[in-house]
């Protein structure tokens, strides 16, 4: 079995491995949405399911493409990639005009807020259901002998499994010194 050096620059690891780094993703996610928004908006003139649907599909293409450590990207770019890529669109087909541009990025927002709140929805909880099993995963032994045992015993009446009790020695209710037991 290899075992695997962590290089580090500047204290900070570096993913190692083959396929896309952080900012593959990113230049994924802001590529492919601009050519789907491109080709969306002259077929219906405006953004809508078809750059949703792609949307979802993009999350599941960085995860499978993307190295070990590049979830986390995966995750947290959608919003802001079909943010930046809405307004490059917008500006080159609206123009600079500041009324324009507001008007026509809020719309563009709105009709794909249900599939961004959807893809959001899919991988936060994707992230977190990963993160949830590396974490307990990473907490188990390698070796399951060496796991203690916890010493149990069966309670007579329903026959479950209950820690083992053991007899404390009585003492006063009172902590004062004047209170005899004779």
């Amino acid at each position: 079995m290899a075992k695997s050096v962590d290089i580090q620059v500047k204290g900070r690891p570096i993913i190692q491995g083959r396929g896309l780094t952080s900012p593959g993703i990113v230049i994924l996610y802001t590529a492919i949405l601009l050519v789907v928004q491109t080709f969306e908006s002259f077929l219906s003139g405006q953004p809508g399911r078809i750059t949703g649907v792609i949307l979802l599909i993009l999350f599941f293409a960085a995860v499978k493409l993307g190295r070990d450590g590049t979830l986390f990207t995966a995750v947290v770019t959608p919003p802001l990639a079909l943010t930046g890529t809405l307004l490059f669109a917008t500006i080159l087909s609206k123009g600079l005009g500041v009324t324009t541009l507001l008007v026509a990025i809020v719309s563009n927002l709105a009709r794909l807020a249900p599939w961004l709140l959807l893809t959001a929805v899919v991988s936060w909880s994707y992230f977190f259901i990963t993160e949830r099993r590396r974490s307990t995963s990473s907490r188990q032994p390698s070796n399951p002998n060496s796991l203690k045992r916890v010493k149990s015993s069966s309670t007579k009446i329903s026959g479950t499994e209950a820690p083992l009790v053991t007899p404390t020695v009585l003492t006063p209710s009172s902590h004062s010194s004047f209170i005899s037991w004779a």
